[in-house]
């Protein structure tokens, strides 16, 4: 196999691993090559697999393995908590938030004051469950053609950058329905976390198709320059090996 070049930073590329799927939600087992970029240590899936298999683990109208799993009272706690943050480093106003799930974090949104406040979740059993909960919920993939441009104050995205198979163009859209001097949070799984040095080839996060690219604080301030942002802070989570940049 060639060895690609870094979707990111576009640098060269050592293997990883030869990393067998979980076959999450059903989905057959198939070997996935995990590379690693020598210049900002990016990890990555090549090949990506079909197009049709990445969107059709979202187009599956009874999913409620989300809705289901955890405290309801920790979400609740821990996503109010974010958005706390949020609104004390001065964001504030209108929010979009891109892979919205259950709506959780929309409901800690509005307990913070912004407003108006808009999801986006392509699960459609989970959206409904969040428009349900009095939100308005786009029950599709993320598309700025679906959004009036600079429509926003602020966008957040948690937990979703890791699935998009080209995360420039990606957050280059995202930034299309943002004002200008508006703010975008992305949070992700962090390669560099403790946790994550820890367990090595076996972190959990490691698992294609589901997750195609992970990230540390170097390659994220690369992702952000070259989307024709300016990052202003990253941070790294203690109860999971997650990042934060803003």
């Amino acid at each position: 196999m060639e060895t690609p070049t870094c979707p990111i930073c576009d640098s060269r590329s050592d293997e990883y691993s030869q990393y067998r799927t979980c076959a999450h939600r059903d989905l057959e087992d198939i070997n996935y090559q995990v590379w690693r970029c020598q210049e900002c240590f990016l990890l990555f899936v090549n090949p990506l697999p079909d197009l049709s298999l990445i969107e059709g683990q979202y187009d599956m109208e009874e999913v409620v393995e989300h809705i289901r799993r955890g405290s309801y009272l920790g979400r609740k706690i821990r996503y109010g908590w974010r958005a706390l943050k949020l609104r004390s480093s001065g964001m504030s106003g209108s929010l979009i938030e891109i892979g919205c799930g259950q709506g959780d974090f929309l409901i800690g949104a509005k307990f913070a004051g912004f407003s108006p406040i808009v999801g986006v979740e392509p699960e459609k059993a989970t959206a409904r469950f969040a428009a349900n909960r009095g939100f308005t919920v786009h029950d599709n993939l993320f598309n700025p053609a679906n959004f009036e441009k600079e429509q926003f104050d602020n966008a957040v995205s948690i937990q979703v950058l890791e699935h998009v198979p080209d995360p420039i163009k990606f957050v280059k859209d995202i930034s299309l329905v943002i004002k200008k001097g508006g703010r975008l949070l992305l949070e992700t799984p962090c390669t560099s976390h403790p946790r994550a040095l820890k367990a090595g080839k076996e972190w959990r996060y490691i698992s294609p198709p589901w997750h195609l690219n992970l990230f540390n604080e170097k390659n994220l301030a690369i992702l952000f320059e070259r989307a024709g942002l300016k990052l202003e802070k990253t941070w790294q989570h203690t109860h999971k090996a997650y990042i934060s940049a803003i």
